[in-house]
């Protein structure tokens, strides 16, 4: 999809802010004509703009004051990008939009503005409506004490309250992000990806379309997940494979986990695992290809035998054994 987002640095001294928001060199190839400036106010929350596309137009938009949900459609290959450009950060970040890119842009605040320029003169054929986003709609957005480091790109506002996400983490606009998660450096998240509440996801994780992760799930770091069995370069014809981490599960560092699998609840993969088919519930799994090493209590102690009931006597939790299924009671 034909866009880019670009930060700036913001100069503050005691009369307030001065930021670069175009240049020469930004529109080098891209200028036939001088085309025109416009300044956009949203007077209260949830108003909505945009819901078209042009044919030929190029335009670049800051926001000056406020914050804004911003939606993108590309018309022809059908992707879509969303992510909140926040007048109030510590950078400035600049959004150029390219032709046949559908945009809308909805208020997250009141006396929100918006600087755009496009570098043709209008025309009423060049500018086609393409609704994104309804005009009555209630956009989401980031839950209560949620903290972004300055150098993430976060394109989803589905983040619950308390979350972390930490330097140069990339999670893609379909994304959902449960409460309380704590999502470390270098991470890489995609649009159809769901995160749980009091999820931890260590430094250099990826997770690909077709992962499901519950609460209180641990993943190490350099994890690998997979989601295509047979992979090619370009393959329009792949469909993700699912794979599902259940509650209470953890991954150690440098385990690869192949598609399709499900790790169970309260399960434990041993770090450099390669994990080829499911894990059972308060199971402990290492090697490669992992296998079957015993059974864990939730509070780590290993469990030589679980008999059709079992008491842990570290932490008091009860579990039962039904048809070799182990489930806490």
């Amino acid at each position: 999809m034909d866009y880019q987002l670009e930060k700036f640095e913001k100069h503050n001294d005691d009369r307030g802010q001065l930021v670069v928001f175009l240049r020469n060199a930004d529109l080098e190839g891209k200028l036939k004509q001088f085309g025109q400036i416009y300044f956009v106010t949203f007077d209260e929350k949830n108003i909505v703009r945009g819901n078209h596309y042009h044919i030929k137009w190029r335009e670049w938009f800051g926001v000056v004051s406020g914050r804004l949900q911003v939606y993108l459609e590309d018309v022809e290959s059908g992707e879509t990008a969303s992510f909140i450009l926040d007048g109030d950060s510590d950078s400035y970040t600049r959004l150029e939009v390219g032709p046949k890119v559908a945009h809308t842009f909805v208020s997250l605040s009141k006396n929100a503005s918006l600087l755009n320029y496009a570098n043709n003169e209008w025309e009423a054929a060049d500018s086609i409506s393409h609704e994104i986003i309804p005009a009555n709609v209630q956009p989401h957005e980031p839950g209560k004490n949620v903290a972004i480091h300055k150098e993430a790109i976060v394109e989803t506002p589905n983040i619950g309250e308390n979350s972390r996400v930490w330097a140069n983490v990339h999670i893609l606009g379909g994304a959902t992000i449960g409460k309380n998660a704590n999502i470390c450096d270098q991470c890489f998240i995609e649009n159809d990806v769901t995160i749980g509440d009091n999820v931890t996801i260590k430094s250099g994780v990826y997770i690909w379309d077709g992962i499901s992760i519950e609460d209180n799930v641990m993943i190490g770091p350099a994890v690998a997940f997979t989601n295509d069995r047979y992979p090619r370069s370009k393959n329009k014809e792949f469909i993700s494979e699912k794979t599902i981490l259940k509650k209470g599960c953890s991954v150690g560092a440098n385990a690869t986990i192949l598609m399709g699998v499900v790790i169970g609840e309260g399960a434990m993969v041993g770090a450099g695992s390669v994990v080829t088919k499911s894990v059972p519930p308060f199971s402990i799994v290492y090697g490669n290809p992992a296998l079957f090493k015993g059974n864990i209590c939730f509070c780590g102690l290993k469990v030589q035998d679980f008999k059709k009931t079992y008491l842990c006597p570290k932490c008091g939790r009860h579990y039962t054994k039904i048809n070799d299924e182990i489930k806490l009671s």
